[in-house]
């Protein structure tokens, strides 16, 4: 699929709820650090990942296996919690198994690596919100599956 049905929970664009989960070393806590940064900047809130949220990032890890298994774990976990929430998978896992994740994982969005510069405005624009320009990207929409 080229497009992903998302329906956010009735808040004002400024006041969309986003969360990050990190899975891996601190690199990529300092990437999922700098990515929240943009959504704050766009004035979206921040909010803890067990709380609802319109939007949920998963900043995954392929270094082991155990890790991309937990990447997707938290995507499905997501997915369940909230139909409505648009679930983004980014980083290494999302890099190298991005077609699988796209199938295992629940996520709505599994991005790669050069989706970081700009996910806030990629992800806003998914969702036919008003943001900068992006840089061209990869990415692959699914349609949660009945395991999810």
């Amino acid at each position: 699929d080229s497009t992903a049905g998302v329906e956010c929970s009735g808040h004002a664009p400024g006041s969309m709820r986003v969360s990050f989960k990190t899975v891996g070393c601190r690199l990529n806590q300092a990437e999922t650090a700098r990515m929240a940064a943009q959504f704050e900047a766009a004035g979206l809130e921040i909010v803890p990942f067990e709380l609802p949220a319109d939007i949920v990032v998963i900043q995954t890890c392929a270094v082991t296996a155990r890790a991309e298994k937990d990447g997707i774990r938290l995507a499905r976990a997501a997915a369940r919690q909230s139909r409505k929430s648009l679930v983004v998978m980014v980083g290494c896992s999302a890099e190298v198994s991005g077609s699988r994740l796209k199938e295992e994982a629940c996520a709505d969005l599994v991005l790669d690596q050069t989706a970081k510069e700009n996910l806030a405005g990629i992800i806003l624009q998914h969702l036919g919100m008003p943001a900068p320009p992006c840089r061209t990207f990869r990415f692959h929409v699914s349609r949660p599956n009945a395991h999810c």
